[in-house]
């Protein structure tokens, strides 16, 4: 399918105020496709545009480089590319081959901070009844050993592991340690 083709949903975010949330149509959306619109944005006075291609939104396939890096190369603002992505490498494709300034992993991103915020109430517990040096050691240990999950990761499933024991470990050190 041409990129021009595909749906994307362009939210415009000045230092002071929403300029434009709008789901565009690439090929006429208000009698302007996406590159026209991310232009006026960028006349408008935006600071960044941030680019989310709704058919690779949730995919865990990478993010739709052609369309990012039509945009990217259309306006001198910096673009964040978001949608699709599975895996640390398609944040680097985004920035080399899409030409984005930054990439977003919104899905696998928020899941540590929802492992962590489920998790406390129950390491809380942990703390209290034990040592809190050993339960601050285990989340220390948890995080280092999601760390290499990311490194090492050979799939989206071990990316989706590697973040939900870091939110238990990141549990486990900030209950001992606040």
């Amino acid at each position: 399918m041409d990129p021009m083709e595909k749906r994307a949903h362009i939210l415009v975010v000045d230092d002071e105020q929403a300029i434009a949330d709008l789901v565009v149509n690439l090929l006429v959306a208000e009698g302007m496709d996406a590159l026209a619109w991310a232009r006026r944005c960028e006349e408008l006075g935006a600071g960044e545009i941030c680019l989310n291609s709704i058919d690779a939104d949730g995919t865990t396939n990478g993010y739709e480089l052609t369309l990012t890096r039509l945009v990217s190369d259309a306006v001198r603002i910096p673009v964040i590319a978001s949608g699709g992505a599975g895996h640390p490498r398609h944040m680097v494709e985004a920035v080399t081959a899409g030409g984005a300034s930054a990439a977003l992993m919104g899905m696998i991103g928020g899941l540590m901070n929802l492992c962590a915020l489920f998790c406390r109430p129950f390491v809380g517990n942990l703390a209290d009844r034990c040592s809190k040096y050993k339960v601050t050691f285990i989340g220390a240990v948890l995080m280092t050993l999601a760390c290499l999950g990311y490194v090492f990761a050979p799939n989206p499933g071990v990316i989706f592991a590697a973040r939900i024991v870091n939110g238990v470990g990141f549990a486990c050190c900030s209950v001992c340690l606040s």
